[in-house]
C-alpha cells in the first residue's frame, strides 16, 4: 500500500515512509502526517490477489466511484499474455 501511494503521487521515496500509514479492518484506512500536504479523503485504496501467492496494492486520487474494473495481465515474455478481470468494491 505505501509503495503504491508513492508511485501515485509520483514523488518516490523523497516521501519518508514514517509520514503515513493504514490501518486494514477489513476496510482499509490511511492516515497522514500534515506535512505530505495532502489528505485521506482524496484517496482509493485497494488490495487483491490476482492469483494464488501473487498481492497487488493500488492507490486511486479523486475518486468515489462504488465498483471498479481492473485489467490485470499475467505475462510470461515471449511465450503468452493472459489478461485477468477482477472487479473491485468500494
Amino acid at each position: 500500500l505505501k509503495e503504491a501511494y508513492i508511485k501515485a503521487r509520483g514523488m518516490g521515496l523523497s516521501i519518508d515512509l514514517d509520514q503515513f500509514g493504514y490501518e486494514i479492518n477489513p476496510e482499509i484506512r490511511v492516515h497522514m502526517d500534515s506535512c505530505l500536504e495532502d489528505t485521506p479523503d482524496r484517496w482509493r485504496f485497494f488490495r487483491f490477489s490476482p492469483e494464488a501467492d501473487y498481492h497487488a496494492a493500488i492507490a486511486v486520487q479523486g475518486y468515489a466511484e462504488e465498483v471498479w474494473r481492473f485489467h490485470v495481465y499475467r505475462c510470461v515474455p515471449f511465450v503468452r499474455i493472459d489478461r485477468i478481470n477482477r472487479t473491485l468494491h468500494c
